[in-house]
């Protein structure tokens, strides 16, 4: 099964898998008791990580360009 996944990730990236499937993927991987899977496993939540941590940066990014102009055009 781990090799048929690691086969797959060449065709498919796991850049192209949305959250949900890999949230499912993990989930799958993590039940299984072998160390072969531990190791899927830590990749595949290792990119959900690194997309969560994207995406609450670009929010804070954003909230912080609005503010700056929203507080620079009323006290100025």
């Amino acid at each position: 099964m781990v090799r048929e996944f690691e086969a797959t990730l060449e065709k498919k990236p796991l850049s192209k898998y949305t959250m949900e499937g890999l949230y499912d993927k993990a989930r799958k991987f993590r039940k299984m008791d072998n160390s072969a899977t531990k190791g899927i496993a830590y990749r595949l939540e290792k990119e959900i990580g690194q997309r969560a941590f994207e995406k609450q940066a670009k929010f804070l990014k954003e909230k912080g360009n609005w503010r700056r102009r929203y507080f620079s055009r009323r006290f100025n």
